[in-house]
């Protein structure tokens, strides 16, 4: 019979389970405050892209940035953290689980407000028939036109295209109306030139001084003035087009002299 003594005995193994399950388990609203902050470091992803790539300058007041910004703040940094929030419960059964479900529904719906933001930024700045028009996909999309197009012009999204209308007001009118079958103008590809070719035109076709402004528009004299005040431009060396926008209308500032993109009004001046 063998003699079993202290010095010859195996130590107990201690599981390794069982070490971590003596670690001290985060509390509710500190797993918020992981998921809350990891979903803040996408956030500030998106953010970038959002204010300057998909809708930069502007854009982001006109075409629908505030909007998307809404929806990426809803998604991202409400939706998934708040579920967290009222999920979590320490050593509680099947957390793990419903943890992952969490992450999976929140990077799901992120990816359909990604995909939403990004498809309806403006592709195109384009100024035909006297004015600017924003253009987004959606706009090609009812032209049945290509806006792969657009890679042939120089510069960044969005690009920047002057339409050359006829002089005939004849033959304008009759462009206009066949936008009701062949699409609108702002969207034909076919049409469009690079607007650094021919921003003085552009000046010389839709632009308008101040003074006309104010004497068109004597109930917004004051506001105006009070604006540029606040403003760099020098009046004289500046004019206004019409601006229409996905979300509002508004004047686009042009120097006068080149023809430049300077900046855009605020939409009560157009309201």
């Amino acid at each position: 019979m063998t003699d079993i003594t202290s010095e010859n005995m195996t130590p107990p193994i201690i599981p390794l389970a069982n070490e971590a399950m003596s670690r001290k388990p985060l509390t509710r609203w500190q797993a918020f405050a992981w998921h809350f902050g990891i979903s803040l470091l996408i956030f500030f992803v998106l953010l970038f892209l959002l204010t300057k790539v998909w809708y930069p300058g502007f854009f982001f007041d006109t075409d629908g940035g505030w909007e998307g910004l809404r929806i990426l703040i809803g998604v991202d940094l409400v939706l998934g953290p708040a579920l967290t929030l009222i999920v979590y419960r320490p050593f509680k059964r099947g957390l793990i689980l419903d943890l992952t479900l969490i992450g999976l529904a929140q990077l799901i719906c992120l990816l359909i407000g990604i995909y939403i933001v990004h498809s309806e930024r403006p592709l195109a700045l384009v100024f035909v028939d006297d004015q600017f028009i924003s253009v987004s996909q959606g706009s090609f999309d009812f032209a049945g036109t290509d806006s792969a197009a657009l890679k042939t012009f120089t510069g960044k999204y969005p690009k920047q295209i002057y339409i050359n209308m006829p002089k005939d007001k004849k033959i304008r009118k009759d462009m206009r109306r066949a936008q009701t079958h062949q699409g609108p103008l702002h969207a034909r590809t076919t049409l469009f030139l690079p607007y650094d070719d021919h921003a003085k035109e552009a000046v010389n076709e839709g632009g308008f001084s101040l003074d006309e402004y104010r004497k068109n528009r004597p109930e917004k004299s004051k506001d105006v003035d009070a604006w540029l005040a606040k403003q760099k431009f020098d009046e004289s060396k500046i004019v206004w087009v019409p601006y229409t926008a996905r979300y509002q209308n508004s004047f686009i500032i042009l120097d006068r002299q080149t023809g430049k993109i300077l900046g855009h009004t605020p939409r009560q001046f157009a309201e």
